[in-house]
């Protein structure tokens, strides 16, 4: 699970790298890359900063999600293959955020 929860923090930080790096925001870009490096601490608050994080992240794409939706509306342009696709990365930034959460909790429990 550990293993698991630690991909899914690597990806969906690497997702939202290419959010900021296709709007130029480079700087943003290059430090969600290499955040998840701090993993390498093994330290549960690490774990849990890194993921509340990606919450952030969660609303970020459901922002991006709406004003795409009325984009696609207002241009008349069909928003269904979008629509799964940036679901999807909620989905899985959701995903991600909650199995660190609980990883983090787990082992603050077992601390102490």
């Amino acid at each position: 699970m550990n293993f698991l929860a630690s991909t899914l923090l690597w990806l969906a930080y690497l997702l939202l790298a290419a959010h900021f790096w296709r709007h130029a925001q480079i700087e943003l870009a290059l430090i969600l890359t290499l955040l998840p490096f701090s993993l390498i601490i093994k330290k549960w608050p690490v774990r849990l900063i890194l993921s509340l994080g990606l919450l952030i992240g969660v609303a970020l794409w459901v922002k991006t999600f709406y004003y795409l939706k009325i984009f696609y509306a207002v241009h008349n342009l069909p928003f269904l293959k979008t629509g799964f696709i940036l679901g999807g990365v909620i989905a899985l930034t959701l995903l991600a955020s909650l199995f660190n959460i609980y990883q983090a909790l787990k082992h603050r429990s077992s601390q102490t």
